[in-house]
């Protein structure tokens, strides 16, 4: 019974004993422990973990699903003692948690710091164990031969329910299918400092705690070469395609090369991609479709072929959750046309199709908001995505030389500054006679004016007529 007061004394945070003494002594508790779990039934559940090479992932998969137990997110209310984790008690170690049933019934909660193997499926999946040791206070007041009974017909997971511990472990088993997907993401993205090998069944069982959703859509153009390219021949577009969603994204290593991570460990703020003039309304996707299969209208490529939103991208977090709970990694998926898309796929497109990103949730439904680490990614990715477009559009302009109409220029003016252009300036003067030296164009001149007039009209007359220059607008050439 005092073992009981002592123990149930963490979660009230009181931790002081009948001596008056601070009860703060993990020698203390093991000892409560050990009393109290001869006492109990024991249940168990398994505990997925990664395989061995994996990096970082089952140290901080492990912290995710402990820390999740004494967060303000757990339905049930327990205290993680402070027992040495490598502390064998009975034939038990691990980390320790207390938690009360209800007034009358406890459960001490141990979760094994050792990985083991299990081969039923032929898969060699690795687990962790985690016991639920529940005792209520009548037994305190048996008899060993009846407490001895009472263990032998009540431990197992069959009688769970009878303890009130299977929706406990229930819950704890969710939380933690969702934070093997946020270990996997974290140890991803810690790979240069912890390199990580993953096998495809451990990604696979990760990724189906998650969802994926449409976010951003791109109509690609391209003239159709499917006939002419065989199936394994990369194409210019393609490259282009991969290098601008690899400069945010890289594919999971042992994956089937479909499955992207967000990398990058620096992000701006979201405000400073709004900056470039890309609108963030939510278009319909029945829109898209019908403008990118409507023909080739004469003003096909005046905002080039946008990344299309269609999700709202409102963060909706609530404040009485914790954060790190509730937000899922970012993984990303990509269709063509409909259909999961490889990065050999990518490399090799030969015609025009639909890009679609989606990007991992974890809650699925017909109306969701992001987190908002998500809304600035799927920004920085679709501001990538616009910069690809619009360059789309300079390589279809380029050919048409002098051709091109004065509606053609500002289209094409209007595309450059989206791009991964490069900006030279050099300073620009000229000779004036009167005073026999040079005077920067951009300097008032005075009396000179006219001679700094009549140079700027010989360069212009010059640009006129260079044969790779044409003039787009009244103060801008372009060099073909």
């Amino acid at each position: 019974l005092r073992s009981r007061t002592h123990l149930l004394a963490a979660l009230d945070k009181v931790n002081e004993n009948a001596g008056g003494q601070f009860y703060n002594d993990g020698d203390c508790q093991a000892h409560d422990v050990l009393r109290l779990i001869r006492l109990s039934s024991r249940s168990q559940r398994k505990l997925r973990f990664f395989c061995e090479g994996s990096g970082s992932a089952n140290e901080t998969l492990y912290h995710l699903t402990t820390d999740h137990m004494t967060s303000t997110s757990f339905e049930h209310r327990a205290a993680k003692l402070l027992i040495d984790p490598y502390h064998l008690i009975g034939n038990h170690s691990g980390t320790w948690f207390i938690m009360r049933i209800d007034w009358y019934v406890l459960s001490i909660i141990q979760f094994s710091l050792r990985n083991y193997r299990v081969d039923d499926e032929g898969d060699g999946s690795t687990f962790r164990n985690m016991n639920f040791f529940t005792v209520g206070i009548t037994a305190l007041y048996q008899s060993d031969d009846d407490v001895k009974k009472n263990i032998e017909e009540n431990s197992g997971n069959k009688n769970e329910h009878y303890f009130g511990v299977s929706d406990i472990a229930d819950e704890v088993e969710r939380a933690h299918g969702k934070n093997l997907s946020r270990a996997l993401y974290l140890a991803l993205r810690n790979s240069e400092n912890s390199p990580a090998t993953f096998t495809r069944d451990d990604i696979s069982h990760a990724l189906q705690f998650c969802s994926f959703e449409e976010v951003l859509q791109l109509p690609v153009s391209l003239d159709d070469l499917s006939m002419q390219l065989g199936s394994q021949v990369e194409t210019m577009t393609g490259r282009k395609l991969l290098e601008v969603i690899q400069s945010l994204l890289r594919t999971i290593p042992g994956s089937s090369d479909d499955i992207f991570y967000f990398y990058v460990q620096d992000m701006p703020h979201i405000n400073e991609f709004d900056q470039d003039g890309v609108t963030s309304t939510p278009f319909d996707l029945h829109e898209v479709q019908d403008e990118f299969s409507g023909g080739h209208g004469e003003n096909e490529f005046v905002n080039g072929n946008p990344a299309i939103d269609i999700v709202s991208y409102v963060d909706e977090i609530d404040p009485k959750r914790d954060k790190q709970e509730y937000e899922p990694p970012i993984f990303f998926r990509f269709t063509l046309d409909g259909k999961t898309a490889s990065v050999q796929d990518i490399l090799g497109l030969k015609r025009s199709v639909i890009l679609t990103a989606e990007v991992s949730v974890f809650k699925k439904s017909e109306r969701f908001s992001l987190p908002s680490l998500h809304t600035r990614v799927i920004s920085q990715l679709r501001r990538a995505l616009n910069s690809f477009s619009s360059e789309q559009v300079l390589e279809k302009y380029r050919f048409f030389g002098d051709s091109l109409s004065d509606d053609d220029y500002k289209i094409i003016l209007r595309n450059m500054p989206l791009t991964k252009h490069y900006a030279f300036e050099t300073p620009l003067v000229f000779f004036v006679s009167r005073s026999e030296s040079l005077i920067s164009a951009s300097n008032p001149t005075g009396s000179s004016e006219n001679e700094l007039d009549y140079g700027f009209s010989v360069l212009t007359t010059e640009l006129d007529r260079h044969k790779n220059t044409i003039k787009a607008i009244d103060d801008a050439y372009l060099v073909l």
